[in-house]
């Protein structure tokens, strides 16, 4: 009995070591493309008669993340609005790369429309390298609504020449605005928590 007890106490041992080696050795997933920037820039902003003001935050512990929040405004017959545009540059490392653009996010309108745009753009254009457009999401509304996302799209983003050496720059433009119609409440809300959650991009090598 006791002999049996050390093969199969053995035979275990071997078998946990053996799967131990298999995930140390497996590859590990990491971003085939880099950020040259360090962070995003905000390169166009406004916000009229915006009761809350777009904000925007990023961090790239594992996939990279952007998140906007682009706020909330509401009157009678008020025209209000706020766009947003940031960019960020990246380079990729082969002759060729995908990249992995998903949007989250969940707003409320009414009487309001908005836009939501994620595209790629060379640094110098030519040799195929050309702008390529992501993810595109627009929306009016005027019975109050609330419209929510949770989308993947590829982009396929080529070195483009000695030239632009494989240098891109991504773009997010987010657009909110009422229509200003009148005698009745206008509103857009992307940022409270009951009703909304802010957009959420994430860039992943895909």
């Amino acid at each position: 009995m006791k002999r049996l007890r050390s093969i199969f106490s053995g035979r275990v041992l071997a078998a946990i070591q053996a799967a131990l080696t298999v995930l140390l050795l497996a590859p590990v997933p990491v971003l085939a493309f880099t950020w040259v920037d360090t962070s995003w820039k905000r390169i166009s902003f406004v916000a009229t008669q915006a009761i809350v003001k777009p904000t925007f935050t990023s961090h790239d512990g594992g996939p990279s993340v952007l998140d906007v929040n682009m706020g909330q405004a509401s009157g009678t017959g008020m025209y209000a609005g706020a766009s947003i545009e940031l960019t960020r540059q990246l380079r990729i490392r082969g002759e060729s790369e995908r990249i992995l653009v998903t949007s989250q996010f969940k707003s409320l309108l009414l009487n309001a429309h908005m836009d939501v745009a994620v595209w790629f753009e060379p640094l110098l254009a030519g040799y195929s390298a050309d702008r390529l457009a992501s993810i595109s999401f627009s929306k009016t509304s005027r019975p109050q609504s609330i419209f929510s996302m949770s989308e993947s799209k590829h982009a396929l983003l080529v070195k483009g020449g000695p030239i632009n050496n494989g240098n891109w720059v991504a773009h997010v433009k987010i657009i909110y605005r009422t229509l200003g119609t009148k005698n009745v409440t206008n509103r857009y809300n992307n940022s409270s928590p009951n009703v909304a959650s802010p957009h959420r991009f994430t860039f992943t090598s895909g």
